[in-house]
């Protein structure tokens, strides 16, 4: 089985990879796998797709601060 730490390595090349698509293709390979019968290769892209989603989910710090500031930014009314 693949170790933990393999699974988060992969997501992460697979984010830099195919970037907002990485989801896409890690569940066509689970997919691919499973049809092919191959059962704990479909299970170690499952688990690497869940990775993918988290690590997705996750905006850097200073990405979550720049939004705040844009999106203050655009709450002030501009008056002519």
């Amino acid at each position: 089985m693949i170790s933990y730490r393999e699974i988060w390595a992969a997501a992460s090349v697979m984010v830099k990879r195919y970037g907002a698509d990485a989801t896409l293709e890690a569940a066509a390979r689970a997919v691919k796998l499973r049809d092919e019968g191959d059962v704990a290769g479909a299970e170690t892209w499952h688990r690497i797709l869940n990775a993918i989603e988290r690590l997705q989910a996750k905006a850097p710090r200073r990405v979550r601060r720049s939004l705040a500031k844009s999106a203050d930014a655009a709450a002030v009314p501009v008056v002519n």
